[in-house]
């Protein structure tokens, strides 16, 4: 179990937590990530991706062929267009630092993994001392 600490944000006219949970998949559920430094390799290349369009990411969970990440998006960025841009420029990004994987997945990250994913906006299941369990 993971905590997340707490803050509220203020804007103009509401003050609220604005956490999205998005999940993808690889195209057709390749275990490309099964590998320890693939898996970190991911994970740098969505953290930058993230950091590059102010993304605040707070959890995030490289599986062998799936992806889980807890984030925070800016207040002029829809949900499907964060999901856009971090699945595709960590895509790009993974290609370039390991080229030889795109002779053994060709076409796996063309369209960035397959095409479903999943979002929903997270419910607090508990706060305790101003930090959230996510469960």
């Amino acid at each position: 179990m993971e905590f997340v600490k707490v803050e509220l944000r203020h804007d103009n006219h509401k003050v609220g937590i604005n956490y999205w949970h998005l999940e993808w998949v690889t195209k057709y559920r390749y275990q490309m990530f099964s590998k320890f430094k693939y898996q970190k390799l991911c994970e740098a290349c969505i953290r930058k991706a993230a950091k590059r369009h102010n993304i605040t990411i707070h959890i995030i969970s490289v599986m062998s062929e799936h992806v889980h990440i807890l984030v925070t998006l800016p207040k002029n960025m829809t949900d499907s267009k964060a999901l856009q841009v971090l699945k595709g420029f960590s895509a790009y990004a993974f290609f370039r630092n390991h080229p030889k994987a795109r002779l053994r997945y060709k076409g796996i990250f063309q369209i960035s993994c397959s095409k479903n994913f999943f979002e929903i906006f997270v419910i607090l299941m508990g706060i305790f001392g101003g930090e959230v369990v996510v469960l």
